[in-house]
């Protein structure tokens, strides 16, 4: 979307193994991959109206559900338009977690929504991965090493990987940020194990 490349990431980063990232922000270029009947169907769904640039977050789960449905494997997105432009997620001082809430607000019924959708697809395994870029301290809301994630797909069982320290730091025994990428390789049914051994694997449904 029209939100930019989070720092650190590159608009023009060379391809790897055939693989390139592509930046979408007009929506023609969406509708062109999917039939406009298909982007019409979409548009509605997520109530986007008749914007021509993916620049807000309904029209940024459109885009996303489009692409995916259009054979795209990996989409990255940020979908968050009330927070700071420059930071959306990045609250502080935040005690009580209203300010964490206030920008989560409009994105929880969008991503409802595109659960809901996409998990039904009967053809396509589609994992939704969430994350931010820092934990949180506790209880001032500032940078705390380590980060947290959110994994939901049809193959996830409920459950969590273990629970933050009282002061909001990750657990003394979290694997390292690898682990992550074995867990959601472990989802996306991925074979080979690319990132190592996957460190929960009873939060994994067994193949059967």
């Amino acid at each position: 979307n029209d939100l930019g490349f989070p720092a650190g990431v590159s608009a023009d980063a060379p391809a790897e193994d055939g693989i390139a990232l592509e930046r979408v922000v007009d929506s023609d270029a969406v509708a062109q991959r999917v039939g406009a009947s298909r982007w019409a169907e979409l548009r509605a769904a997520y109530g986007m109206g008749e914007r021509s640039t993916i620049g807000d977050s309904a029209s940024t789960f459109a885009a996303v559900e489009a692409l995916l449905s259009s054979g795209t494997g990996i989409v990255f997105a940020q979908p968050a338009y009330t927070g700071r432009a420059d930071r959306q997620f990045d609250t502080h001082e935040d005690d009580s977690g209203t300010a964490a809430r206030a920008v989560m607000a409009p994105i929880t019924p969008l991503l409802s929504t595109f659960l809901a959708r996409t998990l039904a697809v009967p053809e396509r395994n589609v994992v939704t991965l969430l994350v931010g870029e820092f934990s949180r301290t506790v209880p001032r809301s500032d940078h705390e090493p380590g980060g947290t994630a959110t994994l939901i797909g049809r193959y996830v069982r409920t459950g969590t990987a273990g629970p933050q320290s009282p002061d909001g730091s990750p657990p003394p025994d979290a694997p390292p940020p690898d682990a992550l990428w074995a867990y959601a390789a472990a989802a996306l049914r991925v074979g080979g194990s690319p990132f190592g051994r996957n460190p929960h694997p009873e939060l994994i449904r067994p193949i059967g």
